[in-house]
């Protein structure tokens, strides 16, 4: 990731940034980017894509937290997306700190997070992330994809619901992905439901099951 500090050190008036990963991220790498980031008090929308790569799915909670802490309590950032897919070493103390730093983020309306064929992502993992999630106060948008996350079951999904419930004041669209998740059945998505009835604004659901 050098190469790409060097690159991104003297933009600081960047807005928009969408970088896809095909090297091998060090926690020293992410460090390094984690700095940059944090340097950047202009941007608004980051798109971040570490998945389908082989090397990547070693990018592990450490590196998480480095890019998290360049993105905490970042006052123009509106949009995040992080695409994690195939991951295998991110698990919920990763996914607690994405939650901790997302909710210091004031002005953040959409967030797209993509964990398809994450090992790692259990029901645990869910429940700490949208702790941090459903304090996000102005969040409007949400598009998590746990396609083919064997291990989320009802808990999993109730944690994911009672999260959105408290986002209900601002939140106007859903999109949530629950392909190949065997975990999930009639009794979870009736809980997502209920919660989902809560939002009085919501004006797109957007809901996959397909097997």
């Amino acid at each position: 990731m050098r190469n790409l500090n060097n690159i991104l050190k003297d933009m600081r008036l960047l807005r928009n940034i969408r970088i896809k990963f095909w090297d091998k991220i060090t926690n020293t790498g992410t460090y390094d980017f984690g700095q940059t980031l944090k340097s950047m008090k202009f941007l608004q929308t980051i798109h971040l894509d570490f998945g389908s790569n082989e090397a990547n799915k070693l990018f592990t909670n450490a590196g998480m937290y480095n890019i998290c802490q360049g993105l905490k309590k970042h006052s123009s950032l509106q949009s995040i997306s992080f695409n994690l897919d195939g991951n295998e070493k991110i698990s919920r103390s990763g996914l607690d700190k994405v939650g901790q730093v997302l909710k210091t983020i004031p002005f953040l309306e959409a967030l797209c997070l993509s964990f398809s064929r994450c090992v790692g992502i259990s029901n645990e993992a869910i429940e700490m992330m949208m702790d941090g999630i459903s304090s996000i106060p102005s969040l409007k948008s949400i598009d998590m994809n746990l396609t083919d996350c064997q291990t989320i079951n009802f808990m999993g999904l109730s944690s994911l619901g009672n999260g959105l419930k408290l986002c209900k004041s601002t939140l106007k669209s859903v999109k949530l992905n629950f392909s190949k998740c065997r975990g999930v059945t009639a009794i979870g998505m009736d809980s997502i439901g209920k919660s989902l009835a809560e939002i009085t604004d919501l004006k797109s659901l957007s809901i996959i099951l397909d097997e």
